[in-house]
């Protein structure tokens, strides 16, 4: 909102670069440790935590969407999703994408 194209860029930078680097160095780390007991053990440990924080950003992001727009619209498409994705194996990014280009298509016509 500050300075147009210009400073859209800079702030999606600042955003994905840190987390990029981040995970570049611990993937390094990891190649080196991955065989280590207790990294295998903390990583079971955190598995759980990863997969609870990933389902409340979903269950958060239906709801937001549930409180702007048709439920019956939302639980269709989040049906279509998941069939997409675990019936026919379908790329996540594929079914983000067209999950994104059917709302906006709803939503302006």
């Amino acid at each position: 909102k500050l300075n147009g194209v210009t400073g859209s860029v800079i702030a999606t930078l600042g955003i994905f670069i840190p987390s990029s680097l981040v995970m570049i160095t611990a993937s390094k780390f990891y190649s080196q440790l991955r065989d280590n007991g207790r990294i295998k053990s903390a990583l079971e440990g955190v598995k759980p935590a990863v997969i609870g924080l990933i389902f409340y950003s979903g269950f958060s992001l239906f709801f937001t969407h549930v409180e702007q727009n048709n439920l019956w619209f939302s639980f269709f498409l989040t049906l279509i999703a998941f069939l997409s994705i675990f019936r026919f194996n379908i790329n996540p990014a594929i079914a983000v994408i067209f999950g994104g280009l059917m709302g906006y298509l709803i939503n302006h016509f």
